[in-house]
């Protein structure tokens, strides 16, 4: 998948930061060389990233894919090794 555009907004932000992640962490996990996988059927987010930012943290970013190469995460958090 190859992502031209992060959707992040008032709509997601609360979201993504809920669990420690800074939004700098999942454009970090994003731009990087995540692994992105399909979600399973009948999950708000069609597609979950897994990566790590410039701190080392691996995160899991669930997101939608809106087409053409723009994404919105929904969600982040940080994963044990």
């Amino acid at each position: 998948m190859d992502i031209t555009e992060i959707e992040i907004d008032d709509g997601n932000e609360e979201h993504l930061t809920r669990h420690g992640v800074s939004i700098a962490e999942v454009q970090q996990v994003l731009a990087g060389d995540p692994d992105i996988r399909r979600n399973r059927k009948d999950r708000a987010a069609t597609h979950v990233a897994l990566g790590q930012t410039n701190g080392g943290r691996r995160v899991m970013v669930p997101l939608v894919d809106k087409g053409n190469g723009r994404i919105r995460p929904i969600s982040a958090w940080e994963v044990g090794t």
